[in-house]
């Protein structure tokens, strides 16, 4: 059961990575306030390469529509994602926190 059980887990994490691959949007998942202004995110986010769109969602509700951020190639969204899971992004002295946005646009 043990392996056998690892091994389903990796093909499962593999198929989510390789879904993954050649995304360009990340979604904002903590860090972000109503005080945090769409200027200050993606200035922040710029830094990792230019910015397509920045969305900040519905800052009343942000869990029904979380912020995201579309880069114009996926290897800037894959670098601030990674620089986001270090704990190296921040925002009104806020840690941001993020996940790849799942949805038709990546």
């Amino acid at each position: 059961f043990g392996s056998s059980h690892r091994l389903v887990r990796r093909v499962r994490v593999g198929l989510v990575l390789s879904a993954m691959a050649g995304s360009r949007t990340i979604q904002i998942t903590g860090g972000v306030f109503v005080s945090t202004t769409r200027m200050w995110l993606k200035k922040e986010l710029e830094r990792f390469g230019e910015v397509d769109v920045c969305h900040m969602g519905n800052r009343d509700r942000p869990e029904e529509e979380p912020p995201w951020v579309r880069f114009k190639q996926p290897r800037a969204a894959e670098d601030a994602l990674a620089a986001c899971e270090r704990g190296e992004v921040l925002v009104d002295g806020h840690q941001l926190k993020a996940a790849w946005r799942a949805g038709p646009k990546g």
